[in-house]
């Protein structure tokens, strides 16, 4: 009888860790993804700018500002990764070949509830794959229909907006 207990003393902590040591690595963040050094595009300028609503309920966020050129018809910008956050790059009404990323600092869109029918409706975030200083930015695009991302480096920062407030309505 005791040999069977210092055996299941022994077994138990080995049974133990090889069910949890594989936890760290089951987890869907992919750290491995190539970077593609040669885009089939070049940046021309990138930027980034921080900004703040007037009132409390507008919120405050960082928008990304990404000026590309040299590339075809072949090449689709598809997302912004900045700053652990994720985007769909914009194709900017204002510039020509200029995407913006639009990075808000709240999810107020977040259901919290103590049903968890009513939280249900919230999307899990998509994991962050890249590990990035705080002034680069990733771009995700597509090349012939082949999905591939590129390192923006250094991109400089712009003066902080600041919207101003409105007026309460009972004012004139």
């Amino acid at each position: 009888m005791k040999t069977k207990s210092h055996l299941f003393q022994f077994i138990s902590p080995v049974i133990f860790m090889a069910l949890f040591a594989n936890c760290g690595g089951s987890k869907s963040g992919n750290t491995d993804v190539k970077l593609e050094q040669d885009p089939p595009f070049s940046v021309k300028d990138a930027y980034y700018q921080d900004w703040v609503a007037g009132i409390k309920e507008g919120g405050s966020g960082t928008n990304v500002y990404l000026a590309l050129e040299n590339f075809t018809d072949k090449v689709v910008i598809e997302k912004i990764y900045f700053r652990k956050k994720i985007t769909k790059a914009q194709i900017s009404p204002q510039i020509r070949n200029q995407y913006v990323g639009y990075f808000k600092n709240d999810d107020k869109d977040m259901v919290m509830d103590i049903d968890p029918v009513k939280e249900a409706v919230n999307a899990p975030r998509e994991p962050f794959p890249f590990s990035l200083e705080h002034n680069e930015a990733v771009i995700a695009y597509r090349n012939m229909d082949v999905l591939k991302y590129t390192l923006v480096r250094d991109m400089r920062r712009e003066e902080m907006i600041a919207y101003p407030s409105t007026k309460p309505k009972n004012e004139h």
